[in-house]
């Protein structure tokens, strides 16, 4: 009696989809792009994450340099 109902089962499932039987498969090309580029998405994401704030350190640092220069020029012509 199970095993009618596997039966049936199988037909119904078969029947539904009957172009796509090996539905786990994925294909090699599609597996070996993902594989390729998620890793190089992550590190360019990462190098960046690290990047800026040295990036912003160096402006920073230079907006700074750039206003005591004029601070000290106003004090020389005092």
């Amino acid at each position: 009696m199970i095993q009618r109902y596997l039966v049936v089962a199988t037909v119904i499932l078969v029947s539904v989809r009957p172009g796509n039987l090996a539905w786990g498969q994925v294909s090699p090309y599609v597996y070996v792009k993902m594989s390729l580029g998620v890793p190089w998405f992550l590190y360019f994401v990462f190098l960046l994450a690290i990047l800026i704030p040295f990036i912003l350190m160096i402006i920073f640092a230079w907006r700074q340099h750039i206003k005591s220069d004029k601070i000290d020029r106003d004090e020389l012509n005092w």
